[in-house]
């Protein structure tokens, strides 16, 4: 009898295992994100099928080839197709009516949409995109923000990095795959156009046995996402280098490109509510719920500009439960999230209070609290408008992603104190990486002499305030992008347009193409470092690694603003195998760097080609706050597709 009861015992032990190695191999080889279901895909290739009305489906594990337009043109708010919005209410509603925040200027947009067409996918799905330069006189390409693009890599979007600009009035298609469920987002990575409006949503869903959390939430709907912009009351251009008068933040802030601007300059949100209030105001974004039901909200920040943004729901908490793409978080719950530039959050809103409306509001941090927007999760059975204006006071919250946070108080739920319900791969955890790249960031200052009696030399620069004139830099190094892309055409680019030797190790302040090379299978260790002081009031810099989802390992400030010593303890800290103690950190693509402070990052270097990591604030990337990881030889990348665009200069001899 005893040894049937061992057998039994131990039948059951094994299968517990099973099922836990189960789970934990599936998401692990999805993490791998190794190809083999793409090529297992390609054997029979899904005729393809419009992507807006086909591919946005509860997902069943059967994918599809989805096929979606994006036509990129010069467009208008609050223009004639806006009719007598907003005396007419109904009028702001009009197909092709971009209200934004009420005030008229000229945008940029995709398919005349503010935020663009939303693409809704499921995991495995193959996606299409045209993208079609209507304009006529600019380039443009887009970039989809959390795609780590292994395979297919010439789809990453970034100009002269993996691809020619997009020329006016000609179309390139992007080919790549849903092989991460996650909240993402595209946008234009050329100059600053991404501020005037070229951006939109990327969802892309799993079966719900394959979700974690789904025993947690009742529905995950569409119309359940929350896109945050920032918004200017000028065209971006105008911002490079920029105007003494009008300066560089925003004046509003715009929740799925909806919203009102404040008639006063003002940083108290009471204020915007009671105009909110008012006739004949512009239409704010509406979530509606059910009482008593749990929904899984989609947060996306595509903000542009020098600040952060936090978001509260009035009378709710919020559960997250995912970060970015691919990441699963354990869940937490919190009463303010914090977005710096490219930051994705999935939470949980349950419909728990009484039945009425509630106030949802997004507001700037730092210099741009004057920047801030309103919308309503209306409670089905209430009429729209929240009874009570009283926003909850912040004192004693529990603020998930804070800005400039030390990491050490209870109440900042900083990223690196989030877990992962999943264990990371030995080869992760164990050692310290292989590569280690310490990237300083900051601004070179520009005497006027210097910048404008310097005959012949026409520096970059850009001026944030009044009379600052500055250019910015990691380590030392303004990033300029080379004539033509890396990834197709390295060998064409001419020497002088890549960093000298002594560019990295004597920092002489250079102005070129800056690339750390990373072996391919390698494990690398990031430490990203703010030169400034620290500042309770200063920049915290969101930074993104295209190719690559990393872990965080740590975040903070450093004491005193002892940054040599500082930067010391966290190379000891890794050389001790920090990760031993980190095993289930969260993956993200884009982080934020607090102001006189850092960022450790590690990922596994298994997806060739040339990446590029830089700052999300659009103005500091267009003056050069950027570094190119060369991963792999380039032999080891692959072939430019048949037909690739090619560009670059034209130099025929003078005689």
């Amino acid at each position: 009898m005893e040894s049937v009861l061992k057998k039994l015992l131990t039948n059951i032990l094994l299968i517990g295992f099973l099922v836990q190695f189960t789970a934990q191999t599936s998401i692990n080889s999805r993490m791998r994100n190794d190809g083999e279901m793409r090529n297992k895909r390609s054997i029979k290739e899904q005729e393809p099928v419009d992507g807006e009305t086909k591919c946005a489906r509860k997902c069943d594990g059967k994918p599809l080839t989805c096929y979606y337009k994006l036509h990129v043109e010069p467009y208008s708010t609050m223009g004639s197709a806006c009719g007598n919005c907003p005396e007419n209410i109904t009028a702001c509603w009009d197909p092709q009516c971009i209200t934004a925040d009420g005030f008229e200027k000229g945008i940029f947009v995709f398919n005349r949409r503010l935020p663009g067409s939303p693409l809704r996918v499921c995991v495995g799905d193959k996606i299409v995109v045209d993208v079609i330069n209507m304009d006529g006189h600019r380039t443009t390409s887009v970039h989809w923000h959390g795609f780590r693009q292994k395979g297919t890599q010439y789809s990453d979007g970034v100009p002269y990095v993996t691809q020619c600009p997009i020329l006016p009035m000609s179309t390139f298609r992007y080919i790549f795959y849903g092989e991460d469920a996650g909240s993402f987002f595209y946008h234009s990575h050329s100059g600053v156009q991404k501020i005037d409006g070229l951006t939109g949503p990327i969802v892309v869903r799993d079966v719900l046995a394959a979700e974690p959390y789904a025993h947690l939430y009742d529905y995950d709907l569409f119309e359940h996402e929350i896109f945050i912009q920032d918004w200017t009351h000028t065209t971006a251009d105008s911002l490079i280098p920029g105007l003494k008068r009008e300066g560089s933040l925003p004046k509003s802030l715009l929740i799925n490109g909806r919203g009102i601007k404040s008639s006063e300059d003002t940083t108290d949100p009471q204020r915007l509510i009671l105009q909110a209030q008012r006739p004949k105001q512009l239409p704010l974004s509406v979530f509606t719920v059910k009482p008593g039901k749990r929904y899984r909200f989609r947060l996306i920040s595509s903000t542009c500009m020098a600040c952060t943004v936090k978001l509260i729901v009035q009378g709710h908490k919020m559960t997250v439960i995912n970060a970015d793409g691919p990441s699963p978080v354990s869940p937490t719950i919190v009463d303010v999230v914090s977005f710096n530039s490219g930051d994705r959050f999935d939470v949980i809103i349950e419909a728990n209070n009484k039945v009425n409306s509630y106030w949802i509001l997004v507001q700037g941090q730092g210099s741009c609290s004057d920047a801030m927007q309103l919308a309503v999760l209306k409670y089905d059975g209430s009429n729209g408008n929240p009874s009570s204006n009283v926003l909850p006071k912040e004192e004693k919250s529990v603020v998930l992603n804070p800005t400039n946070p030390t990491c050490e108080k209870e109440e900042e739920m900083c990223v690196s104190k989030l877990t992962s319900p999943y264990q990371a791969p030995s080869h992760i955890v164990h050692g310290p990486g292989s590569v280690r790249l310490i990237l300083q960031f900051g601004f070179y200052f520009y005497s006027k002499n210097e910048l404008f009696n310097n005959n012949g030399s026409y520096s970059p620069y850009f001026e944030p305030a009044h009379p600052l004139l500055v250019r910015a830099q990691i380590n030392s190094i303004t990033n300029t992008f080379a004539p033509m892309p890396l990834l197709s055409q390295y060998n064409e680019i001419p020497n002088s347009a890549f960093c000298k030797k002594e560019c990295y190790t004597e920092r002489e302040n250079c102005k070129c193409t800056s690339i750390y090379k990373v072996p391919l299978h390698s494990v690398v260790d990031v430490i990203v470092v703010d030169s400034a002081m620290p500042s309770k009031n200063g920049l915290t810099h969101p930074f993104h690694l295209h190719g690559y989802n990393f872990y965080l390992l740590k975040e903070g400030t450093f004491k005193n603003g002892m940054l040599h010593q500082g930067i010391e303890e966290l190379n000891r800290w890794l050389d001790s195998g920090a990760m031993e103690n980190k095993s289930t950190a969260v993956l993200k693509d884009s982080i934020g760097v607090p102001s006189g402070g850092y960022a450790v990052l590690r990922f596994h270097a298994d997806n060739p080609g040339f990446w590029i990591f830089h700052c999300h604030f659009t103005l500091h990337l267009d003056m050069g706050m950027a570094a190119i990881l060369q991963v792999g030889e380039l032999h080891e990348m692959p072939s430019p597709p048949p037909g690739f665009p090619k560009c670059g200069n034209y130099l025929p001899p003078i005689s």
